[in-house]
This record gives C-alpha cells, structure tokens and sequence, in this order.
C-alpha cells in the first residue's frame, strides 16, 4: 500500500542520501542548479548548502527533532572505528516553528554554546555551519538570544555530546 502525499505524488524513495554525503558519486545525480565547475566538491561544504537551498526552495512550518532516544559518537555502528559509540537516552523532543531556531536550540541542548559558530569551531570544526548560512540567508534565526524557549530551558534539557 502506497501513501500519498497531499498533491497526489508517490512518497517512495527513487534514491538514496549517501551520494551527497560522499565525497565521490555525487556527480551523476541531476540536482537542479549543480554547476560541473562548483568550487565545493567535498560533503563538508556542499551539504550544509544543500540543507539551505532546500529550506529556501520548500519553507518547512513545523520541524521536530526526535531526541527521545539518540546515538552518541557517530552517525551508527558502521561509523565507529573508536568503539566511542554508544545508544543514549536524552528524553528530548524538540519542536518549533522555523526550522534554522529549532535546529539552533537542539545544538544548544546536544552541548554546543554557539549554534553560529564559524567553520573551523566545534562542533563545525572541518564542515561549514547550515545554520550561520541559513540565518545569513534569512531563513530563520540561531542566534539563541533571539529565540524565544519555551518549555524546559536549554539549561535543563542540556544532554551534552561533544
């Protein structure tokens, strides 16, 4: 049985993510706007750009993070090369109306003081920051100062990770 989106048009994957994650293979996908000359040619830089160009083509009203249960040290067991990975239980979840402050206070809460922080920073230490380049393009706002909290205070819901 198929579900089917509001405009009538399957919701069944065509694809994977992983090409746009990795640092080859990405080529042969037909995005729209993908230049052959891009000067970013590494995940690091072109996904964070990817994640502003779709939240500015598609507005997202309602953006919920699932923090009920997480993995911390990696994205899952085939990323783990440390055995630093582990499952953990924040019992967070996280919802709001702009998706750029949504993800800017789940950053705080995950342990990161500074949800603008510049490539080169933790947790952005080798990728550009989406969320100083969404806020830079107007989408929403991750200065934590400007957004209003409500609920638990990112204080008390703070579950470190890095």
């Amino acid at each position: 049985m198929h579900r089917l989106a509001a405009f009538g048009a399957l919701e069944d994957a065509t694809d994977g993510r992983g090409p746009l994650h990795n640092v080859s293979g990405f080529e042969h996908i037909k995005l729209p706007g993908l230049k052959p000359s891009l000067p970013y040619k590494d995940p690091f830089t072109r996904v964070p750009r990817i994640i502003v160009d779709i939240c500015a083509a598609r507005p997202i009203n309602l953006a919920i993070i699932d923090g009920i249960t997480a993995m911390n040290h990696g994205e899952g067991p085939w990323t783990d090369q440390t055995g630093a990975i582990k499952m953990t239980k924040p019992g967070i979840l996280i919802a709001g109306l702009n998706p750029v402050s949504t993800d800017a206070v789940a950053t705080a809460v995950m342990g990161y003081d500074n949800p603008r922080a510049p490539k080169g920073v933790h947790p952005f230490d080798i990728c550009d920051n989406h969320l100083l380049m969404a806020d830079e393009a107007g989408l929403g706002t991750a200065d934590l100062a400007k957004i209003d909290v409500r609920g638990l205070s990112i204080a008390k819901a703070r579950y470190p990770y890095g």
